[in-house]
């Protein structure tokens, strides 16, 4: 299995960012479970659902334990989370237009810049 831990970012989050952040994950996910009891989910879609569902907990585990609000927090994506993030943006986007969003969606952005020179990364 080739390891690719190295390619794992670190990306400074406030509170409010991680809360808004997985909180719109969440309601996506809850969006594909909507879709899939009407017509079945197309691959990518499937796909989707267990590392968003990780992301979503490890954030609201992040957002539990932080001791400091005003501070910012390092949390880590893993490349594969980070591109999913990355390509699903619009749609997450779609969910919420809070401003804590949308700047928490740059900072991922920001980071999957750097994959590019491995993967091809979704505009």
């Amino acid at each position: 299995m080739i390891d690719l831990r190295h390619l794992d970012q670190k990306i400074d989050l406030h509170h409010q960012e991680v809360a808004w952040l997985a909180s719109t994950i969440e309601q996506y996910l809850l969006q594909l479970v909507a879709k899939a009891s009407v017509r079945p989910l197309d691959l990518p879609q499937a796909l989707s659902i267990k590392p968003l569902g990780r992301i979503a907990k490890r954030l609201w585990s992040a957002h539990r334990s932080w001791k400091s609000p005003l501070k910012p927090r390092k949390i880590r994506l893993e490349h594969d989370e980070l591109q999913l993030l990355t390509h699903l943006a619009g749609q997450l986007q779609q969910q919420c237009r809070r401003d804590e969003l949308l700047t928490a969606l740059g900072k991922v952005h920001q980071k999957a810049i750097l994959l590019e020179p491995f993967f091809q990364i979704p505009q």
